[in-house]
């Protein structure tokens, strides 16, 4: 994967970060040293934010790189995650194409972020993720083409419980925030636009098929963080049961109650297991963006909502 295809984050800095890394680099015995604390501490501060924005818990004070004695004896970067690990958070300086972890890192973390730095120093970008592998160390060089995008966190950080198992749906089973089409997407929009797909919009049984057949629908409205944009996500399910049972899915976007119409850009796309695009589309001034996907049972894949810089994701198993 090459670094122009990772989807960037970038994340603000606000007065609380540089204060924290202020008061750490003045603590040390070298400006050298300070220096690397500091940008160390901004670094972990806006993976922090970052994965706080998807509800994902930390524990900065729990973290080796809170604590003074450690910090300044070794060159760390670490956040812990409760009930999960710790990532370590590498800030990288511009022009550089590989970074080097200390050897005091490479052990005990489930990965590392890697955080791209400008002189501008009040925003900084996250460019990808490594993941450590079972129980190994890291690589203690990392070339910044092989970062994963950060939608491969997904399957790291978020407990079993935010994974929407979409075969409950036909049980009745859903989560809190799945609600009603009425409830969420607007009438103006509901009759602008197709009602929620049947079996002609791509899921045809041939007529000599004896199947029968199940839907359910429900949407969710998500919000593109650090941005004003939200939108309602529609999900159809529908199981067709013939000797060979099918379970199809429909993932639409429509506008939200506050907007007449979806952002040009906005793009919704699904993710496979190895964090590779397989299918994508685009809103315009015509269509609502819509994927349809034929799946199996146990399936698992990623639904990535992005705007520019910002995106969500969801993940779903059939």
């Amino acid at each position: 994967m090459s670094i122009a295809t990772v989807l960037r984050m970038p994340v603000p800095l606000n007065h609380e970060a540089h204060d924290y890394a202020a008061r750490f680099a003045a603590e040390q015995a070298t400006p050298a040293k300070g220096k690397r604390v500091y940008l160390n501490t901004l670094a972990v501060y806006a993976v922090h934010t970052y994965l706080n924005w998807l509800n994902i818990p930390t524990d900065l004070a729990q973290s080796d790189c809170w604590q003074p004695g450690l910090r300044a004896m070794f060159d760390l970067a670490d956040l812990a995650v409760p009930e999960i690990g710790v990532l370590e958070c590498r800030p990288i300086l511009p022009g550089t194409e590989a970074f080097t972890l200390p050897l005091e890192v490479i052990e005990d973390r489930i990965g590392c972020v890697a955080v791209q730095f400008q002189e501008d120093l009040n925003t900084v970008e996250l460019l990808g993720f490594v993941r450590a592998i079972a129980d190994e160390p890291l690589e203690p060089e990392i070339p910044l083409n092989q970062l994963l995008p950060l939608d491969s966190l997904l399957d790291l950080l978020y407990p079993e419980a935010a994974i929407h198992n979409l075969r409950q749906w036909l049980e009745g089973q859903f989560g809190e925030q799945w609600k009603s089409i009425d409830q969420l997407v607007p009438m103006r929009h509901r009759n602008a636009a197709r009602s929620p797909i049947n079996l002609g919009d791509g899921f045809s049984v041939p007529a000599q098929v004896d199947a029968q057949v199940n839907s359910v629908s429900r949407a969710m409205t998500i919000q593109l963080a650090q941005s004003s944009t939200t939108v309602v996500l529609v999900v159809q399910v529908i199981a067709i049961m013939t000797a060979e049972s099918r379970l199809n899915v429909s993932l639409r976007l429509y506008p939200d109650n506050a907007a007449r119409t979806l952002p040009q850009g906005l793009t919704i796309a699904v993710l496979d297991q190895a964090n590779s695009v397989v299918l994508e589309s685009q809103s315009n001034a015509e269509t609502l963006p819509e994927l349809l996907l034929n799946c199996q049972a146990g399936e698992q894949f990623t639904m990535r909502i992005s705007l520019g810089d910002y995106s969500v994701t969801e993940a779903f198993c059939v």
